[in-house]
């Protein structure tokens, strides 16, 4: 609030809050207390909450990959209602410091339905090519021979017209399922796309439209998000970064435009 903020994003919660009502509680007072300061709250109905295979109707033991599950919210029925449960049960529950459901707290006007779920995204490390589900969504876009490579240059790729069509799928019965449960708050399920000029991509579909970007992302030798790391250290300016504003992720005129999650990853000389 000091410096001049009036919006902040509740992010990676959803495991927490499924599972502790210690941590419903904290989360409930930290919003409470935000909207009262004056800041307005957005968040994502799934980032990282733990999915058993066997909850989205797959015989197999343990839990399935985070990248997957987002996947399976467009392809699989079960996991959609995976999904739709869990945003039932949070947009109909009752924040004891405000009184209000957070489906109808004005306080959050901002809802992402799956945060980053592109299906591009992790594409090899979830072995999303070889999923049962992906390749019935596959036949039933009217793909032909096997899963193509994403490819992040073409919009018209049919990696990525397969990507845009499961994501729509996501957007029609997710928002859909939101309206029905009385949920009024500002929809989208976009968050990490290339194609949000006027008209492009999915943008025509939602209420809104976020985006994330990093500059100098940390290149990972080992295991993800652990140490060791290395990154480029290319001087940004030099380099024309960031991307988001050269090639017209942001320049949509149609929809209101917001960017969640922006950094220079570090440490680095720049």
């Amino acid at each position: 609030v000091r410096c001049g903020y009036t919006s902040i994003r509740i992010h990676h919660h959803d495991g927490p809050w499924a599972a502790s009502e210690a941590d419903r509680d904290k989360l409930d007072y930290l919003i409470a207390k935000a909207i009262k300061a004056g800041l307005y709250i957005t968040t994502d109905l799934y980032v990282s909450r733990p999915v058993k295979w066997r909850d989205v109707g797959v015989e197999r033991d343990g839990t399935m990959p985070t990248s997957l599950y987002k996947a399976h919210v467009g392809v699989n029925e079960s996991a959609f209602a995976d999904w739709a449960s869990h945003s039932k049960r949070f947009l109909d529950h009752v924040n004891p410091y405000t009184r209000r459901a957070y489906r109808d707290e004005p306080g959050m006007p901002l809802i992402s339905l799956v945060n980053e779920g592109r299906l591009v995204i992790s594409w090899d490390q979830a072995r999303k090519a070889q999923d049962p589900s992906v390749i019935a969504a596959w036949k039933e876009f009217g793909g032909k021979g096997a899963l193509p490579r994403p490819n992040w240059s073409d919009r018209n790729h049919p990696f990525n017209r397969f990507d845009e069509w499961v994501n729509s799928r996501v957007w029609k019965k997710g928002s859909s399922f939101l309206r029905s449960q009385g949920c009024r708050a500002l929809l989208s399920n976009d968050n990490d796309g290339r194609w949000h000029s006027e008209g492009e991509g999915l943008t025509p579909l939602y209420d809104y439209v976020d985006n994330h970007f990093y500059i100098d992302l940390p290149q990972f030798l080992g295991k993800s998000w652990s140490l060791p790391s290395r990154r480029e250290n290319a001087n940004p300016v030099k380099k024309g970064e960031p991307e988001i504003f050269a090639r017209g992720w942001a320049k949509n005129a149609s929809k209101p435009y917001t960017v969640s999650e922006w950094n220079f990853a570090g440490p680095g000389r720049y």
